[in-house]
């Protein structure tokens, strides 16, 4: 069943991340000993230019300081600040000198905003080496980042889209059209003016899954799709550090608010079985084999998208909220981190966390102290009753559980 967002249902009982490193094991008890970070990129341009299609809004868009879908230079200034911040968020305290690649690896997808945040955090967290993100040649479909599109025909895209349509509520989408409703309003006043206009908005046309494309995961199109398209822009006005994101309009509380639309789509989709062990397995595998790979360095840092962690999010009903954005939504530079942790008797553990920047600290670029980073555990359902902590061959188990067809 699709979850809605918290205000529109019942209250939702999530781990909230907190503004500071998660705390460290106490006496030595626990070690961490390898870690896995699924990173979305920095502050971007919008995908498209003009950012939405005409008649979205009443006037036009603010221009962006770099080509469209590139990472800003104030994305990479937040995103430096929190490879500082990463030294001890993580739990893998650097040693003195440059780490090498047999300590550190950087993969990032092949997107100059994946690769530049790559640079970007290793800037951060080693000044002064030579720690370079690899990633695959332009052109290339790398089958971690997008691995729907790396299997093509092999992906049944008719069955995703019957397995989607299977999640809905009862009245399909014209339910979520009505719940969602009070947000795209809001989201309507923002992009038209008070007055409104006639034809404006995100709320012409219902929402609905895209035609089938082969070799493509399901999308929405519609109402839901629009407005979680334009909440991101506006998200990205505001974290970028624009005087007057939202033409003026955009109070920093809409961001968590709207926001929920975009939780919404990646629900209907990404939380969809079907979809996740398509989309999310190869990633989840690669994680896997990070932390517990032969020849995996002690600290892996996988840089894709918000479609990689909410994935991988959904195949194990990972939940979490950032101050200032909304519940599940992953945030620019957000990551869920895989932890690999050895306790004093010698058994081995899982730990999840959520670790991100909070909005107020990505719009404040290089602010970020360096205890700034936002880190907190999220439970891992199917690991009671130590949801925090989860033995590393239930982990096995539970991972080769939902990955099963």
């Amino acid at each position: 069943m699709v979850r809605l967002p918290a205000f529109l249902v019942a209250p939702l009982a999530l781990v909230t991340v907190a503004a500071h490193a998660a705390p460290a094991d106490r006496d030595g008890e626990r070690v961490v000993e390898r870690a896995v970070l699924l990173m979305r990129h920095g502050v971007r341009a919008p995908l498209s230019d003009p950012a939405m299609p005409a008649g979205t809004a009443a006037a036009t868009w603010p221009a962006w300081p770099v080509p469209r879908a590139h990472l800003t230079p104030h994305g990479r200034a937040a995103v430096a600040a929190l490879g500082v911040a990463d030294r001890t968020a993580i739990g893998l305290r650097p040693a003195p000198g440059c780490p090498d690649v047999a300590t550190v690896r950087i993969v990032a997808d092949n997107d100059q905003r994946t690769i530049e945040t790559g640079r970007a955090w290793a800037a951060g967290f080693a000044p002064g080496c030579d720690l370079s993100p690899t990633a695959l040649p332009a052109g290339e479909v790398d089958p971690v980042f997008a691995p729907v599109e790396a299997m093509g025909a092999g992906f049944d895209t008719a069955a995703a889209r019957r397995a989607v349509e299977r999640r809905l509520p009862r009245g399909g989408f014209a339910t979520l059209d009505a719940r969602t409703a009070p947000l795209r309003a809001r989201l309507d006043t923002i992009l038209c003016g008070r007055a409104g206009m006639p034809n404006c908005g995100v709320s012409r046309r219902p929402t609905a899954l895209r035609p089938v494309r082969p070799g493509r995961e399901p999308a929405l199109v519609g109402a839901i799709a629009d407005g979680a398209k334009a909440a991101q822009i506006l998200t990205l006005e505001y974290a970028d550090g624009m005087a007057a994101p939202g033409w003026g309009r955009l109070r920093s509380g809409d961001v968590a608010m709207l926001g929920a639309l975009r939780a919404v789509a990646y629900d209907v989709v990404y939380r969809t079985p079907y979809v996740a062990r398509a989309f999310g397995g190869p990633t989840l595998r690669r994680m896997l084999d990070g932390i517990e790979g032969v020849d995996a360095p002690r600290l892996t840092v996988m840089i894709g998208h918000d479609s990689n962690i909410a994935a991988v999010a959904g195949l194990l009903d990972l939940h979490w909220r950032v101050p200032g954005f909304a519940a599940d939504d992953p945030p620019p530079s957000g990551a869920i981190v895989m932890q690999l942790i050895r306790d004093r008797r010698g058994h081995r553990f899982v730990r999840m966390i959520f670790r991100s920047p909070t909005l107020d600290q990505i719009r404040a670029g290089g602010a970020l102290s360096a205890d700034g980073a936002t880190a907190r555990p999220i439970a891992i359902p199917g690991c009671a009753p130590t949801p925090f902590a989860c033995p590393l061959d239930r982990f096995r188990r539970l991972v080769s559980a939902v990955l099963a067809p």
